[in-house]
Formats: C-alpha cells, structure tokens, sequence
C-alpha cells in the first residue's frame, strides 16, 4: 500500500493588520500631566519626589520632558531651573505678607535680603603682617572677651 501526500488546504485570505489589532508589547504608556509636574517643580520638589508622587521612574520623567520641550538634550536640572523660579516667586510674595504681621519673619528677611546679621566675621586675610603670628587659641580667647563685652552692654 503507498502512502499518498494530501494537498495542503489553501489558507483563508488573511485581513491586514490595523492599529487596533497590532499586538502592544511592553507596559501601557504612563500618562504624566506637565502641569502637575510644573506645579510640584514650583514647590522646589527634587526630580526623587516628582517621581515617587506620580508613581514613574526617572527615566519615564525625562522622556517627558522631552517631549513637552521638543529638545532631544534637555536634562531634568535644566528644565527644573526654568520652571523653579515661579514658586520662588510666589514664596517671597508670602514672605514680604507675613513680615508685616510677624517680627520673627520680619528679621528673617532683614538678615537674607539686606545681609544683616548679628555675628560679625573677621576676614583673617587682610590681617597685617604683625598679627599673623599669634596663636589660633589667643585668637579666640580674644574674640570671646569681646563678644562677652557686647553681650553685657
């Protein structure tokens, strides 16, 4: 008996691929709001806590920017510098606010703006020559006797 080859079946025309029938691979894409991630630059959060916030890793938060700033090279301290200055801004406004009702507040801005400050510093540079030999320990016990004079009076 001889074994005969069966024709094989003609296969059924198949229909092309679309969109909606292509297989994804990988994760789905994880939708990130530039406004959310402005707002949170404002506050001064590090690029860690943007993305521990919105659940995504560095990497995923830098394509974005990307794609936001349509530049290839941008890095996340660059982005970060531009976006940052408005929420500094808008907590020096609150500050000058609150130093009108608040002394302590006041004082702070006194000291960070004008430069005040109640510690006077001694630049050990510009010292004479004749005075560059005294000992670091006399030095200090000088120092104190007249920080101790300023207290007293």
């Amino acid at each position: 008996m001889a074994k005969t080859k069966k024709k094989a079946q003609p296969k059924p025309a198949s229909q092309p691929k679309t969109k909606s029938r292509a297989k994804t691979i990988g994760r789905p894409r994880k939708e990130v709001s530039r406004k959310e991630v402005d707002d949170l630059i404002a506050y001064q959060a590090t690029e860690t806590e943007i993305c521990g916030h919105l659940g995504i890793n560095k990497g995923t938060l830098l394509s974005r920017i990307r794609e936001w700033t349509k530049d290839p090279e941008i890095c996340y301290s660059a982005y970060f510098g531009q976006k940052s200055g408005s929420g500094r801004i808008k907590l020096r406004k609150l500050g000058f606010k609150l130093a009108a009702n608040n002394a302590a507040v006041c004082i702070f801005l006194h000291k960070v703006y004008l430069g005040l400050s109640e510690i006077s510093t001694l630049n050990i540079n510009n010292l004479n020559e004749e005075y560059k030999d005294i000992p670091t320990e006399d030095l200090k016990a000088a120092l104190a006797a007249i920080s101790s004079k300023k207290d007293d009076s």
